[in-house]
């Protein structure tokens, strides 16, 4: 929400900005040909004189039409002096950066949020996302992979995870956990799925385990209400996990609160790991791994093969 009043700020005042320059320009140049000024106060009267003249007028049409002949003739006459005098009639209207919602953000009478304004919203849900900026399924090269297997392990991987990112959903299972070693292209596929999430419209956060970490200490310094913050995004993303240090009462206590807390939320976590099963089992435990490789809460891929570094 502060993000998104963030942006209708900036919003405000590029179009406040907008508007005060023509004002300006129209200023100058009315101070430079009067005339101008007689002309805009000309068109004023004639459309507050059409108001009144439509609640007699015999033939309504007659008279809206000689009013709009006579205000396109000043309309000219406007263009022409301008012209005459090297300035451009495009200065002195306020030049918005959208031209659809003039910079409100908003458009129709339901006051829709405009094309420019989503896009603005997703850049800064970009910014603040934490993603790779070009880690996008769309750029996905077939061409790193040296041997056929692997390449068609993990294109079978990203078919999945494309169709994850569509309802942050696969089989029924909102957990998603990539497995594999080092190298084997798992954080950029994570991030695809984040930013394929969030241009479906999804709220996405990544962190890294170790950061994740860092952000549960901080929750707790700040006296934050349990695990609100972790959970408040659609997707969240954990990279890296079990590179994160040991924390006593900390670490594997708030990984497992942050799993079960979303669980229960229905909402969706997406891991990567260099660990193995086994491995996952031994760091943190029967309660965490029975959920992190349960068929019904998570899909679990392994990434396997050389790596592509």
């Amino acid at each position: 929400m502060q993000q998104r009043q963030r942006i209708l700020t900036e919003y405000r005042a590029k179009r406040q900005a907008a508007i005060a320059a023509a004002a300006e320009n129209r200023a100058k140049a009315e101070a430079k040909l009067p005339r101008l000024r007689e002309i805009e106060e000309m068109q004023r009267r004639l459309a507050f004189a059409l108001g009144l003249k439509l609640v007699t007028a015999a033939d309504k049409d007659a008279v809206r039409k000689d009013t709009e002949t006579q205000i396109a003739a000043l309309e000219r006459e406007a263009e022409l002096l301008l012209a005459d005098h090297g300035i451009a009639p495009e200065s002195l209207k306020p030049r918005f950066e959208c031209e659809i919602c003039e910079d409100t953000g908003f458009v129709g009478a339901e006051k829709q949020p405009c094309a420019c304004f989503k896009k603005r919203l997703l850049q800064a849900e970009y910014a603040s996302s934490g993603l790779a900026e070009n880690a996008r399924f769309a750029l996905f090269d077939e061409s790193i992979y040296r041997d056929e297997t692997q390449k068609k392990r993990s294109l079978k991987a990203k078919r999945i995870l494309e169709e994850y990112a569509q309802t942050l959903s696969f089989n029924d299972a909102k957990g998603l956990m990539l497995l594999g070693a080092v190298g084997v292209g798992k954080t950029f596929l994570l991030d695809c799925v984040g930013h394929a999430a969030m241009e479906n419209g999804f709220t996405v956060k990544k962190y890294t385990a170790y950061n994740l970490v860092d952000r549960m200490l901080q929750g707790i310094r700040e006296r934050e209400s349990g695990l609100a913050a972790l959970t408040k995004p659609d997707l969240l993303l954990i990279d890296d996990l079990g590179t994160e240090p040991f924390i006593q009462n900390i670490t594997y206590e708030g990984l497992f609160g942050i799993v079960n807390e979303r669980q229960n939320a229905g909402k969706a976590t997406a891991i990567a790991t260099n660990l193995s099963p086994k491995e996952i089992l031994d760091a943190y435990g029967e309660r965490l791994f029975s959920r992190l490789t349960s068929p019904r809460l998570f899909t679990v891929l392994e990434l396997k093969g050389e790596s592509l570094r």
